[in-house]
Protein backbone atom coordinates (compact mmCIF):
# COMPACT_ATOMS: atom_id res chain seq x y z
CA UNK A 1 0.00 0.00 0.00
CA UNK A 2 2.98 2.17 0.76
CA UNK A 3 3.57 2.74 -3.45
CA UNK A 4 -0.31 3.69 -3.38
CA UNK A 5 0.39 6.53 -1.02
CA UNK A 6 3.05 7.72 -2.37
CA UNK A 7 1.09 7.69 -5.78
CA UNK A 8 -1.44 9.75 -4.29
CA UNK A 9 0.63 11.82 -2.46
CA UNK A 10 2.31 12.87 -5.71
CA UNK A 11 -0.74 13.19 -7.61
CA UNK A 12 -2.00 15.33 -4.98
CA UNK A 13 0.93 17.73 -5.22
CA UNK A 14 1.44 17.64 -8.60
CA UNK A 15 -2.52 18.86 -9.33
CA UNK A 16 -1.94 21.46 -7.11
CA UNK A 17 1.22 22.44 -8.89
CA UNK A 18 -0.45 22.38 -12.47
CA UNK A 19 -3.29 24.38 -11.23
CA UNK A 20 -0.78 26.86 -10.03
CA UNK A 21 1.25 27.14 -12.89
CA UNK A 22 -1.11 26.37 -15.71
CA UNK A 23 0.81 23.39 -16.75
CA UNK A 24 -1.06 21.11 -19.08
CA UNK A 25 1.57 18.63 -19.28
CA UNK A 26 2.23 18.30 -15.48
CA UNK A 27 -1.83 17.88 -15.38
CA UNK A 28 -1.55 15.27 -18.31
CA UNK A 29 0.90 13.30 -15.63
CA UNK A 30 -1.88 13.29 -13.16
CA UNK A 31 -4.29 11.62 -15.22
CA UNK A 32 -2.17 8.67 -15.47
CA UNK A 33 -1.18 8.69 -11.75
CA UNK A 34 -4.53 8.12 -11.23
CA UNK A 35 -5.13 5.55 -13.26
CA UNK A 36 -2.56 3.90 -12.06
CA UNK A 37 -3.89 4.46 -8.40
CA UNK A 38 -7.05 3.17 -8.95
CA UNK A 39 -4.79 -0.34 -10.33
CA UNK A 40 -3.16 -0.41 -7.41
CA UNK A 41 -6.51 0.01 -5.58
CA UNK A 42 -7.89 -3.18 -7.68
CA UNK A 43 -4.86 -4.87 -6.94
CA UNK A 44 -5.09 -4.18 -3.23
CA UNK A 45 -8.46 -5.13 -2.31
CA UNK A 46 -8.60 -8.59 -4.61
CA UNK A 47 -5.70 -9.55 -2.35
CA UNK A 48 -7.40 -8.59 0.63
CA UNK A 49 -10.24 -10.46 0.20
CA UNK A 50 -8.21 -13.78 -0.92
CA UNK A 51 -6.48 -13.22 2.49
CA UNK A 52 -9.58 -12.65 4.37
CA UNK A 53 -11.41 -15.94 2.82
CA UNK A 54 -8.01 -17.82 3.79
CA UNK A 55 -8.13 -16.78 7.32
CA UNK A 56 -5.06 -14.77 7.09
CA UNK A 57 -5.70 -11.73 7.78
CA UNK A 58 -7.58 -10.12 10.68
CA UNK A 59 -10.67 -9.20 9.88
CA UNK A 60 -10.88 -6.32 12.54
CA UNK A 61 -8.20 -4.69 10.51
CA UNK A 62 -10.59 -5.59 7.37
CA UNK A 63 -12.59 -1.72 8.01
CA UNK A 64 -9.39 0.13 8.65
CA UNK A 65 -7.91 -1.56 5.48
CA UNK A 66 -10.36 -1.09 3.00
CA UNK A 67 -11.32 2.80 4.14
CA UNK A 68 -7.63 3.13 3.36
CA UNK A 69 -7.75 2.28 0.06
CA UNK A 70 -10.94 4.01 -0.52
CA UNK A 71 -9.66 7.15 0.33
CA UNK A 72 -6.03 6.77 -1.30
CA UNK A 73 -7.96 6.05 -4.17
CA UNK A 74 -10.47 9.18 -3.37
CA UNK A 75 -7.38 11.76 -3.59
CA UNK A 76 -6.36 10.39 -6.45
CA UNK A 77 -9.82 11.56 -7.71
CA UNK A 78 -9.95 15.00 -6.78
CA UNK A 79 -6.26 15.16 -8.10
CA UNK A 80 -7.73 14.10 -11.70
CA UNK A 81 -10.59 16.74 -11.35
CA UNK A 82 -8.54 19.46 -10.84
CA UNK A 83 -5.96 18.12 -13.68
CA UNK A 84 -8.95 17.70 -15.91
CA UNK A 85 -9.85 21.03 -14.91
CA UNK A 86 -6.49 22.79 -15.93
CA UNK A 87 -6.58 20.97 -19.26
CA UNK A 88 -9.94 22.06 -20.08
CA UNK A 89 -9.67 25.87 -18.70
CA UNK A 90 -5.97 26.62 -19.62
CA UNK A 91 -6.18 24.83 -23.27
CA UNK A 92 -5.66 27.92 -25.73
CA UNK A 93 -6.31 30.88 -23.16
Amino acid sequence: MDIMFKKARLAYKDSIQALKTEDKELAAKVIKLEDQIDAFEKKFKRNHIRRLKAGTCNIRLDVIFTDTLRNLERIGDHADNIANSVILNFTNV
